[in-house]
């Protein structure tokens, strides 16, 4: 507001200086039209003149027309100080015309053609045209020593010097006002650039405010870290207009940056999975990592050799811990000054925050979906991974298989060795059935002794062969828990194929799970299918045997 009252005064003030001007202007022209249109009649009306003085005459009138030009040509406000020449050329066709009315050459009013000097000399400085006023005064004063003067001639030249003090006088006062409202005008375009300046530094810093509002907004409620890089410079690209945008993190080995998200030209972020790249890391943004502190290229817009050329790299840090490093670079050919550097420097602090919270939040999800003990999925992982297979399965109409086995005699191996025993014996099948299964299928701990493995894109004749070579390994496997106790085990399997054994989760679950019940009730240690049902009421009664089981300590 202080800033609009100022800027409107100064413009108001500046209209009122351009209003004196163009009445100012409007009276020189008829004033100067006027004296030229006086000279060209008396030079060219025939008896009025010799032909010197015609010539003379005409040629004052031709000064005068270019002067009426120069004041219709150019602004008022470049033509100040040019006024006193256009008044010299004036003056002099009037006094000319006084003259050859008044005598010509016998004249007594040739003394006044000295006032061009004085409005000559008031085109360079006041100083001179007081100096040349007061030398042409004195000279006019001097006839008045001789004591033969008649008091005509006496007051003829007491005139005649008064005339040439009030053209000074005049002249100095016009002088002093055209500089004064020069110097005011001056003023008062240096103030309306200040405003101008500050009006578009207050437009750009609310502009940059609007960029942190917007990207705080934008990666508020983004929990995954790929997917929050990706929003990150998504939004800056689109709200701040950058020629690039990129975002360099620390890896978990051995807190080398590498490029993990950038947007370059065309609005669409790309995501890298790649090698770190340490060698490829512009140096702005390792200074920005080193000292945590922002940092502005020194190298030329076009000269940095890597994949992205960041002119600008702020740190991204939470306390002491760097998590990565913001860098832009301008999409024009302005450089970058201290507020685009506390710009990025408040979206950093949104950016860590919001890191500090996604990465609490995958490591929240995976303690909740992670079996503390093997390192595999839990009951509620399995279910949230078997959920998302069977969509996929129906989706593309690929065929997904399940395993379901459990220890033989768990409740033996606890019971005799103790259950430091037991959580070694499942922490080595763990790693046995990994080392067995393929890298796309997954391996849970669905509850104690009993788990799950889902098998994408596995028919049931290729499950029945992944559970056979699970359960032959651990037959062959000596699980040597400690130096003096070595013992083995084995596994009971049940295989069902979606959809054929169960188009659901739960009927899946239900088919293998009366599988199971089928192959220990049949010996343990070997593998059986969800089709080889006796009867069908036989999988009810499987989680009814189960349950009793389980209470007993029966078949397990």
């Amino acid at each position: 507001m202080h800033f609009t009252l100022h800027g409107k005064r100064a413009e108001r003030m500046m209209n009122i200086s351009d209003r004196f001007d163009h009445r100012l202007r409007q009276a020189s022209l008829i004033l100067y039209a006027v004296s030229t249109l006086l000279v060209i009649v008396a030079a060219n009306v025939p008896g009025w003149n010799d032909r010197f003085e015609r010539m003379s005459l005409n040629v004052l009138s031709l000064s005068g027309l270019l002067c009426l030009l120069a004041v219709k040509r150019f602004p008022w406000h470049r033509f100040h100080r040019n006024l006193f020449l256009i008044m010299t050329v004036s003056s002099a066709g009037i006094v000319a015309l006084v003259v050859h009315f008044t005598g010509g050459s016998k004249s007594p009013f040739n003394a006044y053609f000295f006032l061009m000097v004085i409005f000559c000399a008031l085109y360079y400085t006041r100083a001179i045209a007081v100096a040349a006023g007061a030398l042409i005064t004195l000279v006019s004063l001097l006839p008045l020593a001789d004591p033969d003067s008649s008091s005509s001639a006496v007051l003829f030249h007491v005139v005649l010097a008064v005339s040439y003090i009030a053209a000074v006088w005049a002249g100095t006062i016009m002088a002093a006002e055209l500089v004064s409202r020069e110097r005011v005008r001056q003023r008062l375009e240096a103030d309306l650039t200040e405003i101008r300046e500050l009006r578009d530094g207050l437009a750009r810093r609310t502009a940059q405010l609007e960029v942190v509002h917007d990207v705080g907004k934008a990666i508020a409620a983004v929990l995954a870290p790929e997917a929050l890089y990706r929003t990150l410079v998504h939004t800056m690209y689109t709200s701040a207009h950058f020629g690039d945008v990129s975002v360099f993190v620390p890896t978990e080995t051995d807190a080398k940056l590498e490029l993990v998200a950038t947007v370059s030209g065309h609005g669409s972020p790309d995501a890298f999975d790649a090698e770190p790249m340490a060698s490829n890391v512009p140096d702005v943004v390792t200074r920005a990592a080193a000292t945590h502190q922002p940092s502005y290229s020194t190298q030329a817009r076009h000269g940095t050799p890597s994949l992205v050329r960041p002119e600008l790299a702020v740190p991204i840090v939470a306390g002491q811990e760097l998590l990565g490093v913001l860098a832009v670079s301008a999409s024009n050919s302005r450089s970058f000054d201290a507020t685009d550097a506390t710009t990025l420097e408040a979206v950093a602090d949104y950016a860590a925050t919001a890191l500090q919270n996604a990465h609490a939040h995958v490591l929240l999800t995976r303690e909740a979906t992670t079996d503390a003990l093997t390192g595999l999925r839990n009951h509620r992982g399995l279910i949230e991974r078997m959920d998302s297979e069977i969509e996929r399965a129906e989706r593309f109409g690929h065929a997904l298989s399940l395993l379901y086995f459990d220890i033989d005699r768990f409740k033996d191996i606890n019971d005799t060795y103790g259950h430091e025993v037991g959580d070694a014996v499942l922490q080595q099948i763990t790693r046995l059935a990994l080392s067995v299964l393929r890298s796309i299928d997954t391996l849970g701990r669905y509850g104690g002794e009993e788990f799950v493995v889902l098998l994408p894109e596995t028919d049931a004749d290729a499950a029945l062969q992944s559970a056979e070579r699970l359960r032959q390994a651990v037959t062959d496997h000596a699980f040597a828990v400690d130096l003096e106790i070595e013992l083995q085990t084995t596994v009971s399997i049940g295989v069902a194929t979606y959809p054929a054994d169960g188009a659901s989760r739960r009927t899946l679950l239900r088919s293998a799970d009366g599988a199971l019940y089928r192959a220990k009730r049949l010996g343990r240690n070997q593998v059986r299918t969800a089709i080889e049902h006796e009867t069908p009421k036989e999988p009810a009664r499987r989680f009814d045997a189960v349950a009793g089981e389980r209470l007993s300590g029966g078949l397990r």
